[in-house]
């Protein structure tokens, strides 16, 4: 072989094919060694990605599912506290009304004995009244005749 000198960036000689021949041996060991176990825990670490995404994905559609559920419980329950507080509002009212009616009742029974009580509590005094004018009659028209009047 023959040397061959230049001025030339990269000479091509026999120390450039050991070059290549020991770089090319470097990256077949660099493979075997760094690369290949680099991208088997990469290609793990990315199924496992996946993997967490799938959960996540199957979480949040869980929790939506879970989500309806409870907005169709609370409807149902507030449906149900509504029907509770109307039916308990109509037995307030029906209960509001009988005592009302009852009160009334009481007043009306109260008023009608009061008013007979008055009533002949009026006849009484009427007939006293009556009798104590006779008397009274009797007595000032004998004072005016001056003479007795017998019955």
């Amino acid at each position: 072989m023959e040397i061959i000198t230049t001025n030339a960036l990269i000479s091509i000689n026999a120390t450039f094919f050991v070059q290549l021949i020991t770089f090319l041996l470097f990256m077949v060991i660099m493979n075997r060694i760094m690369y290949q176990p680099l991208r088997g825990a990469m290609a793990q670490r990315e199924g496992h990605v996946k993997k967490l995404q799938s959960d996540i994905d199957d979480a949040q559609e869980r929790m939506h599912q879970f989500s309806k559920e409870l907005k169709a419980q609370r409807k149902a329950v507030r449906r149900e506290a509504y029907s509770i507080n109307f039916k308990l509002e109509h037995q307030a009212n029906d209960q509001a009304d009988e005592m009302i009616a009852a009160a009334r009742q009481k007043a009306r029974n109260l008023r009608d004995e009061t008013e007979s009580t008055v009533t002949k509590q009026l006849m009484e005094a009427k007939q006293t009244f009556a009798a104590e004018t006779e008397t009274l009659a009797r007595t000032i028209m004998e004072r005016i005749l001056e003479r007795s009047l017998a019955k």
